[in-house]
Order: C-alpha cells, then structure tokens, then sequence
C-alpha cells in the first residue's frame, strides 16, 4: 500500500509518525494522493493506522485515489473505507486476468466490485476504472453473462463523469443498446473508455438520444473484422455531437468503410478537437472530410498498420496539411514505415503547421531502424515544446551555424543515437529541462558523456542504457557519475542485481548502500564478518579489494584533477566551466559502462525507475 502524494497542506511530520515499517509508504509530496491496496492484511492495516492517529485532520481525508488489486473486501469494508477516506473521488478495480480462473473467479469479482460500489454511497466519486476478464473464446455465454452484471453497478453512479472498462476478451460483445443503457445510468459521462471488447457488426437506430456530456470517447477492438467499420462513427455523429477527443485502435486492421458515415461524422462533430487512429485503414478519408468541413483539430496520432499498406501517401500529406484549419495542429504523431519519407513529412508539418509536439514511432515487422536527421526536426519545427522518438537512430549533421531552439522535453524509447548527440543539445537546446533516456544505445562510444553544463534540468530518466565501441560489444551502463555544478557536487552510483545504488566511502572500502541509511551516511565503519546476520548487513554489498582499488584511484583523480571545458553558444560568446573527467577505466574493470552527467542542476534523478535524487 502506497500514499503517492498527499497533499501540500499535510505536514510532512505525518508521514514519519505513522512508524518506520510504514515510512516508504508515505512519501513527499511528488504524487498524486493516492491509495494503492494489494491484500487485506494491507487493508487492516490502513483501518488500524487511521483509528490511532490523533491528528487534526484524518488521514483519510486526503486520499482521493483508490486502487484495489484484491478482491475479498466485504460490505462492511466498503462502508469503513466510505467513511474513513469520504473525499475519494477515483476508484480503480485491477482484476487479474488469467485462463486459469475459468471464468468463476472473474464472476465473483464482478459480484465483489457491484458489492463494494453499492455500499461506498459517496457523490464525490466521479471516476471508476475496471480492469479484468479472460481471453478464451470457450467462455463465451458465461463471460458475456458477467459483462452485463456490470451494469448493475453504473446505476449507483449517476454522477460518473469517466468510466474506464478494460475486459481484455473477445467474446464480450458490445451493442448500441449496451451503449445506451451506459448513459441512461451514467448521464453525467465525460469520458468513456471501452477496452479488449468485440465491437461486433450493429444496426444503427433511427432514433438515437445524443450524450450532450460526453466529450472523449476511447475505442480498443479485439478481434480482426472485415466488414464496414465505420458503423461505428455512424453512431458517434448520433450520439455524440459535442465529441472532443476521438481513439479507435484495432488488433485487426479496419478496412471497409463508407464515405457517407465518414461525412455525417464530421459533419456533426465539430467540436473535434483531438483525434487518435491505431491499425486503421480509412484516416485520410476521415481527415480529409474534418478538414472539409472546417474543423480544426489540435491533435493527430496517426499509427498505420503493421505492413505499411495504407500509410499516408507524400500527396495525401501535403493535401491534409494545405489545409487551412491544419494550421491549428499543434501535436502530431506518426508511426514511421520504411516507405516513409519521414524527412519530407517533418519538412511539410513545418511549413504548414506550428507543432509544440512531435512524436516519431517505428511502424511495422522491420528489424531496421528508421534514422532522422536532429536537425531536420529543430530546423523545420523551431516551435517544437516536446519530442519523443521511438525505435529510431538519430543522428546529427556537422552543421556549425547552429540555431538556438526552445525545447524543453525530449524522450528517447529504444532508440540509437550518435555519440555527439548531448555536445549538439548542449548548444542548440538551452531551454532543455526534462529528458528521459529508455532502453536507448550510444553508437561508436565506449562510455556515454552527457555534459550541458548550463542545464538546470527539472527531471533526468535513465532507463538501461547501453553503449556500443567500435567492436560492437554493448555494454550496459552501471556506473553513474552526477556532477551538479551550483550545488559544487559529484555523486557515483553504481547499479547491482538490485538496482541503482549510491556509492559511500566505509573504511576501508566502497560499497553499495541498499537503503542510503543513516549510518552509511555518517561514514561509520562496517563490520561485515561481525553483522552478517543483522538486518542492517543484508542492506550492503562489498566491493572487493580490486573493484575498491579502482573507484579509490579513480574517484581520487575526479577529486583532484578537475578539467576545464569551453562551451561556444549560438551568437559566438564562449564559456568556460569546470567538469571532471570520466572514469575509462571502469569499463575494463567491472566489465559495465560508465556515463557521466554534467549540468548546472537537476532536480529529481531516477535510475531504472528508482529516484537516487
């Protein structure tokens, strides 16, 4: 069980009087308020920890998110929990989804949350998301049966303004008519989002009541179907006209369609604001008939299928993007295949377009990674706020006349970069606050040096970072060096079996500190033969002689030999900065690679998920 934030106003005394076997679970406030349970043990707990506190606000007075991943709650527990956390305003059930519960177990959950909902008598629940079901078509009348018990449990909540159901099957089928009895309980619906269901082949009623509230509407289909899809659209124009944000994604890909439905669709919704398309085949019908109609949308994902088949031609892009309500574009992203010219489309959304958000994903089966060009992105969208590249090589031009740009969020997932990629940020991108490193690869380096000395960066990930030399054998990087020049401070750390670890100096060794406790902290020494049975051993792992050896040369060079870099800006002016040299010796070493981070400061560090900082 976790708090994930509490709110500003709770002191954060709070969160360390509850005891220390409580204290991750309070953190500082960084999260949103939220209350994660995973078993009933968890659940006595909490009820136990709010019946002592004496304090002048209750703890459950500040949990506004509720997440149950355990289902043996009773109705007595729902009426507790409505009473101790009355302010809950979001309820997540996270059912598991496995074949080995037949289908029964799935049931009594069903029966379990319809239980809990009907007891937890609240007006400020707005927000229930569902998560469950099986994927075995065998189950077909028994599975279909509990989708419709879940019915039961929207009629308590008329004031629902979001409604996330995720059955992850195929054979619960969906119907105009269970899309009607949805709103009839839930009239107040803002947002609904149907996941894993099988929208099979309706007839679309003549007389069709319109949801005047709903404003985004989520569509996940799970089966492969040939027939006209569009049927679907047919009924949003109905039933929807006030339709702001638009999602239709397919595991088969959605062929037919007809042209009449797509016309009624953007005819009636003109309030279209975003719109999002995963493995379906008519988009550019349906932009193009948008666009028509004068609808301008600030928002467009666009992700062809797999094989690139109906991926929007060079014509039909520079078609869409003449547009004039194309000029409203501000966030466009694009599953690249290798048909694509992604250079062209970059150069078209410039020229057309004032994009504050671009994302580039790789489309299809192909091992090959599409490569795009930096500066062709920085060039052709100089308002661009945000860039996230997925499954890409970048690379950069030797272009010295560099032009300042005013990106802040750049995010990188499995992606290959060049080696001088950060010396490029550096220059170019001052305004550079967050970055987010996934799975990416340095090319043709055997350490990663990201130095941008006069970064005050708000947020650094790095998820398992690799770098490849000339040799072409990849290292995964273990070895941080973080050195934050206004704060005048070098950290190390150094990831294990068990994650990211800061390194501290025990006499007479370096070791790797599990939990960053007190007593390592105080540099007290630690006698491993003596406390290999305590709990506080358990937290350490030593190094041996020879790894101890190495850091203690090497950490003793960064301490003493600080280098000093010239940074040229845009307009010319060069600047001096004092950095410290890496550790190359550490890749032999250990047999891992080593990345050193320089910047003027940085707010929050995570590693592998974890924050170190």
């Amino acid at each position: 069980m976790t708090f994930d934030k509490m709110l500003e106003l709770l002191p954060l005394e709070i969160f360390h009087a509850v005891g220390r076997t409580w204290y991750s679970f309070f953190r500082i406030p960084m999260y949103e308020s939220k209350l994660t349970i995973r078993s009933s043990d968890e659940l006595r707990r909490f009820f136990q920890t709010l019946h002592d506190a004496t304090w002048a606000v209750p703890l459950g007075n500040h949990v506004r998110s509720l997440i149950l991943e355990q289902f043996d709650v009773t109705r007595g527990d729902g009426q507790r929990l409505q009473q101790l956390c009355p302010n809950v305003q979001s309820i997540h059930f996270d059912f598991p989804r496995s074949t080995e519960s037949y289908g029964l177990v799935w049931g009594s959950e069903i029966a379990t949350a319809a239980m809990f909902l009907h007891n937890y008598k609240t007006s400020n629940l707005t927000q229930l998301r569902i998560v469950c079901g099986i994927d075995d078509g065998s189950f077909l009348y028994l599975c279909q049966f509990h989708f419709v018990n879940i019915f039961p449990c929207l009629k308590a909540l008329p004031q629902l303004t979001s409604l996330s159901l995720n059955v992850n099957m195929v054979t619960c089928l969906v119907s105009c008519e269970y899309m009607e009895l949805i709103h009839s309980y839930c009239p107040s619906l803002e947002l609904l989002e149907l996941r894993g269901f099988n929208f099979g082949r309706f007839a679309v009623p003549s007389n069709v009541n319109p949801a005047l509230a709903l404003r985004d509407m989520r569509l996940d289909h799970k089966r492969v179907i040939g027939f006209d899809s569009s049927e679907w659209i047919h009924y949003f124009a109905k039933k929807y006209p006030l339709l702001e944000a638009l999602e239709i994604k397919s595991d088969g890909l959605l062929v037919n369609y007809t042209m009449e439905h797509v016309m009624l669709f953007a005819m009636n919704c003109r309030q279209l604001k975003k719109i999002k398309f995963y493995n379906i085949a008519w988009p550019y019908a349906l932009l193009k008939a948008i666009y028509s109609v004068g609808t301008k949308l600030s928002e467009v994902v666009f992700s062809p299928d797999s094989v690139g088949l109906y991926r929007l031609s060079r014509m039909q892009i520079d078609e869409l993007m003449r547009s004039s309500a194309a000029r409203a574009l501000t966030s466009f992203t694009y599953a690249v295949t290798m048909y694509d010219n992604i250079e062209y489309i970059i150069k078209c959304l410039g020229q057309h377009c004032c994009l504050e958000r671009l994302e580039l994903q790789k489309s299809g089966v192909s091992k090959d990674k599409p490569t795009i060009n930096v500066d062709t992105i920085l060039d052709c969208c100089n308002q661009l706020k945000e860039l996230v590249v997925e499954f890409v090589k970048l690379k950069i031009a030797c272009n010295l006349r560099l032009k300042a740009h005013a990106l802040c969020n750049l995010t990188m997932r499995h992606t290959w970069f060049d080696s001088a990629l950060f010396d490029y940020l550096a220059v170019r991108c001052l305004r550079l606050t967050s970055l987010q490193l996934h799975r990416c690869t340095a090319l043709n380096v055997s350490h990663i040096r990201i130095v941008m000395p006069l970064h005050r960066f708000r947020v650094i990930h790095i998820h398992s970072l690799r770098a490849i030399s000339d040799t072409l054998n990849p290292r995964t990087i273990k070895c941080y060096s973080l050195t934050s020049l206004d704060e005048q401070t070098r950290d190390i750390f150094v990831e294990d079996d068990q994650g990211a670890r800061k390194l501290t100096c025990n006499t007479p060794r370096w070791i790797l500190n599990k939990h960053n406790t007190e007593q390592s902290r105080e540099g007290q020494d630690i006698d491993a033969n003596a406390q290999s049975q305590t709990e506080t051993t358990k937290e350490f792992r030593l190094l041996n002689s020879t790894e101890a050896s190495v850091l203690e040369a090497n950490l003793e060079k960064l301490a003493t030999a600080p280098t000093v870099d010239e940074l040229v800006h845009p307009n010319g002016i060069k600047e001096s900065f004092v950095t410290f040299p890496c550790l190359p010796h550490l890749n032999d070493s250990f047999g891992f690679g080593y990345a050193s981070v320089c910047c003027n400061h940085i707010g929050s560090l995570y590693i592998n998920q974890k924050r170190i900082l």
